[in-house]
């Protein structure tokens, strides 16, 4: 039963790593494409003064790395900001899809399960 709790441990801290890795991995990439939200969003007519107000606004003026740990620590707090489309709570936007995707991957688990160990 040790050995088993000690797999299941390592599992687990193996699985957190690897989405702490991905989240980096994608934040810096989209951290390498040229330009920014900040650009993007006003457009190439937007004066200068403009994009920098927007961009101390939307915190892009601040260093990636510090960005990055900043949005880990609130997306950890269940902050995951507002939509840029219509200003809601991504959260709000999320939660009822990851209920039904919730409900979905119970439910296979739980027949993939009895299956996989009267096959095995």
């Amino acid at each position: 039963m040790d050995g088993l709790l000690n797999m299941v441990l390592k599992r687990i801290l193996l699985g957190l790593v690897t989405l702490f890795l991905v989240a980096l991995v994608v934040f810096f990439a989209v951290e390498l494409r040229p330009g920014d939200y900040a650009e993007a969003f006003l457009m190439r007519w937007a004066l200068p003064d403009t994009v920098a107000k927007y961009r101390e606004i939307l915190g892009l003026d601040q260093p990636a790395i510090f960005r990055f740990f900043q949005w880990l620590g609130r997306a950890m707090a269940g902050d995951l900001g507002l939509s840029f489309a219509n200003g809601t709570p991504v959260f709000e936007m999320i939660w009822p899809r990851f209920k039904d995707t919730a409900f979905l991957a119970f439910y296979a688990a739980a027949l993939a399960f009895p299956l996989s160990v009267a096959l095995g």
